[in-house]
């Protein structure tokens, strides 16, 4: 039982850093970037929803306990389909 409380508690530290280190990083994303400036700085997405218009979302979570399909995370981008940014999306709070 210590074993699963602890393993618990460091998941969910290491989701706030994470979440606070997105939401640091994502400043230095700007419309107009290619898809890899993207992912050197913020890393491969955590997953990626169709749109619809020509492109799709690019989504980035911390939340490892989330199993919802339709979860984007709390940094989202729209990207074209050349794999440019066309806008970054509010942080969800």
């Amino acid at each position: 039982m210590v074993f699963v409380s602890t393993f618990l508690s460091g998941v969910t530290i290491r989701d706030a850093y994470q979440e606070r280190w997105l939401k640091k990083n994502v400043k230095l994303i700007h419309p107009g970037m290619t898809d890899q400036e993207v992912i050197a700085i913020l890393g491969r997405p955590t997953s990626r929803h169709m749109s619809d218009i020509p492109g799709d979302y690019w989504c980035w979570g911390s939340d490892s306990f989330s199993d919802n399909p339709d979860y984007c995370g709390k940094v989202t981008l729209q990207m074209g389909p050349t794999g440019i940014v066309e806008k970054v999306l509010p942080i969800i709070p």
